[in-house]
């Protein structure tokens, strides 16, 4: 899944498309804008609480089955 910059919502909610191929080539579109110049996702998540949620989960789902 792409996360789409609040610019193309905007666009794909106030746009007016007359079928699924104009919204479509509007995503298209933006998502070309958009990788003209990246950037990187900046995780703000720290990668150990990550990784000890996981492991509770495994945990939960050991216990269910």
């Amino acid at each position: 899944m792409v996360l789409q910059p609040p610019r193309t919502k905007r666009r794909l909610r106030r746009g007016a498309f007359l079928g699924f191929g104009d919204v479509q080539a509007a995503i298209n579109r933006d998502l070309a804008e958009h990788n003209l110049e990246p950037r990187p996702f900046p995780w703000k998540a720290d990668p150990y609480a990550i990784i000890a949620a996981a492991a509770r989960a495994h945990q939960a789902l050991d216990r269910i089955h």
